[in-house]
Order: structure tokens, then sequence, then C-alpha cells
């Protein structure tokens, strides 16, 4: 099942689509981004690899996992951006609250 969440702000200027969908119960967001905010995502994705602990990545995975279960889905929502505003603040980071499951 295929789902437009819309049209958000990236950056003061762009703006990128989102859609949602599950494969073989696997839930998926994907942001349709312009060229120069993907080679930023890009540059985010990287740094988040090379500075981010095993420790570190477990925890905030482990806190999604705990918001999710327990159906808090804003919390789930801006808690699983908080990676992403810490290493691309130039992002206009908005959370896109799910349904509870």
């Amino acid at each position: 099942m295929r789902c437009s969440k819309g049209r958000w702000r990236t950056r003061f200027d762009t703006t990128r689509l989102v859609f949602a969908f599950s494969f073989r119960d696997v839930e998926i967001d994907l942001s349709a981004l312009t060229e120069e905010d993907f080679t930023v995502a890009c540059r985010m994705l990287d740094q988040i690899e090379a500075a981010m602990s095993e420790q570190e990545r477990i925890a905030h995975t482990w806190v999604k996992h705990l918001l999710r279960a327990s159906g808090r889905m804003r919390d789930y929502a801006q808690w699983k951006l908080v990676v992403y505003a810490r290493f691309c603040p130039e992002f206009h980071w908005v959370p896109i609250p799910e349904k509870a499951s």
C-alpha cells in the first residue's frame, strides 16, 4: 500500500515529497529530494557513519523501538529525527507522525 504524506519543506527554498509504504511487513519512508538536497543528505549520512558509536546507534534504535511499541507515534516521529538534526541542522526536520500499529 502506497501513501503520499505530502510535500514538506527541506530547506528555506526547497521541498521534498514524502511517501510511506509497507513491503513484506517492513514499513518504509521514502523522500524524493532535489539533487542538491540529496548531496547534503549523503554528506549527513557519511558524517553519522563516521561520528556515531555503535552504542549510540543501539541506544537510538532501542528508544525508537520502545516508543513505537508503546504506541507513542508522535514521540517516535520526533525521536527518529534527533540524529539527522544533529548532523544536518540546515534541513528543516519536521516529524511526520505515523499511525499506531
